[in-house]
């Protein structure tokens, strides 16, 4: 048997490190959101709760801001994924602990899909009024100057809305209601400014495609 060779090991180690110095900015940038970081962006994953009964519909919240209608939403953290985010988003915004696993709410519901849906630049007064993410201060990140915010959608299926039971916070959401869909298009179109509108809509619109075209939601 071979001996063990302190110095064969010690070259190893090194170039285990060394290739991971160089793969982990490779892997870090091959992230839309981190790429939209770095250009300014806060990352915010959209919650669109979908039901198939008693009719079809969608979930929205009101803000306390101007009383806009639009489906819940959370920035996402450096250190988070998405599905992170928007756990602590429907747990903390809507009293719910869909998707979190553990509870029969969370084995009756389906997360679809999450794909990005666009940015919305900041007017002037709002550009860097904050850091581009609520875990960057301190980070090689926080010198980026928050110019935008980047909208990922996330598609969740429940079959029927006694499936779920929420609570708005009463802080980031005052009310959440069931809409059905053109419902939730008439609120989203006469409460929103009309980019954040546009979005919310064009949103609407691919959740409604998904939903509408698929059959029952997988538990």
């Amino acid at each position: 048997m071979d001996e063990p060779n302190p110095l064969s090991d010690a070259v190893s180690e090194t170039v285990r490190q060394l290739l991971q110095a160089i793969t982990h900015p490779i892997r870090w940038l091959s992230s839309n959101a981190n790429r939209a970081r770095l250009r300014g962006s806060r990352v915010e994953v959209m919650a669109f709760i979908v039901c198939r009964k008693p009719q079809p519909s969608i979930l929205l919240g009101q803000s306390p801001y101007y009383g806009t209608w639009m489906a819940p939403q959370e920035g996402v953290q450096l250190k988070e994924t998405f599905e992170e985010a928007l756990r602590r988003c429907l747990e903390v915004e809507c009293g719910c602990n869909l998707l979190s696993g553990k509870s029969k709410q969370s084995r009756k519901s389906y997360l679809r899909s999450i794909r990005y849906m666009g940015r919305l630049p900041l007017p002037k007064s709002r550009v860097g009024e904050r850091p581009i993410a609520d875990d960057a201060i301190g980070t090689w990140l926080e010198p980026v100057r928050l110019r935008s915010k980047a909208y990922w959608m996330a598609s969740i299926w429940i079959d029927h809305q006694s499936n779920a039971v929420f609570k708005a916070d009463g802080k980031e959401l005052v009310d959440l209601k069931w809409f059905t869909f053109e419902a939730a298009r008439l609120a989203i179109r006469e409460t929103n400014h009309l980019n954040k509108g546009r979005l919310l809509l064009t949103s609407l619109d691919a959740c409604e495609r998904d939903f509408m075209g698929a059959g029952k939601p997988q538990p």
